[in-house]
């Protein structure tokens, strides 16, 4: 029960990977085709990730997605899934049976006292092989350098080739070009009238009424404080006398200030206005 939800689980997430690229591209796990050779499984492992790798890095993500070899055999049944696909037909059959594009498969081998590994990579509905590399090395080392160096060719060999932009052929005049005729100078478009004296004038104008405003405040302030004096006991002491003519004489000073600031600020305003 666990391995059917499990596979159902597999499938649902292949389907919605797939469903985000165009073409699937099935990458199986490198594999010995004689009992001579001698690499762990780490080593076999190690060649695979790198071809899939090397697929992942070379063919666009928004065209093609790459499924391993490790949920593929999950989605075979036992018998499909069973031996060590040594025959190059068990590469295309697999591909077949998961609905692949296109499927890729590493064997490694050995010539005399050389490692030898070829890859071959397959289009699954045909069978055609689009391409291959065989080389030989005197360790595991050597074979996964091989794979970086031939992957991209290798992969490439799917990619559409960019067609040159057609070049404009130039046009030959028949007959020779007239006199060129003096050009009447037109009238050039004034530019635009900045608006930032305008801008000046008007927040100087603003400015100077509301300190104009602030003086005829200080004057009722003035007219306040003068009749509170006029109207102070004459028992009081004399420096509450002195006290309340200074506050009157204060007023008055700021209100003429004011007035003085403000019609300065206009006058600038105005001034901006008509000079700009």
């Amino acid at each position: 029960m666990k391995i059917t939800i499990l596979k159902i689980l597999l499938i649902v997430g292949i389907l919605v990977q797939a469903s985000f690229a165009t073409k699937i591209v099935a990458v199986l796990e490198v594999i010995p085709n004689s009992e001579e050779v001698d690499l762990s499984i780490s080593e076999f492992r190690h060649l695979t990730d790198e071809l899939r790798t090397r697929a992942r890095a070379i063919l666009p993500r928004s065209d093609y997605s790459i499924l391993t070899r490790d949920n593929i055999l999950q989605l075979l049944s036992p018998d499909d899934a069973g031996g060590e696909c040594l025959a190059e037909s068990c590469a295309v059959e697999i591909g077949r049976a998961i609905g692949a594009e296109y499927v890729t498969q590493g064997f490694v081998g050995k010539f005399q006292e050389m490692l030898t590994l070829t890859v071959e990579f397959y289009e699954s509905m045909s069978g055609n092989l689009l391409g291959s590399f065989v080389v030989e090395s005197e360790d595991a080392k050597g074979l996964l350098l091989a794979i970086r160096e031939k992957a991209h060719e290798l992969f490439t060999s799917i990619q559409p080739i960019p067609q040159p932009m057609p070049q404009p052929v130039p046009q030959i005049p028949l007959t020779p070009d007239p006199a060129p005729q003096p050009l009447i100078p037109e009238s050039q478009p004034k530019p635009p009238k900045s608006k930032t004296p305008f801008f000046i004038a008007l927040g100087l104008d603003v400015l100077g009424a509301a300190v104009i405003g602030f003086g005829v405040y200080q004057h009722f302030e003035a007219d306040k404080h003068y009749k509170n004096y006029e109207n102070m006991d004459k028992n009081l002491e004399e420096q509450e006398y002195k006290d309340a003519y200074t506050n009157v004489k204060s007023a008055k000073t700021d209100r003429n200030v004011l007035y003085a600031v403000g019609g300065a600020l206009l006058s600038c305003g105005i001034t901006v206005h008509i000079w700009f």
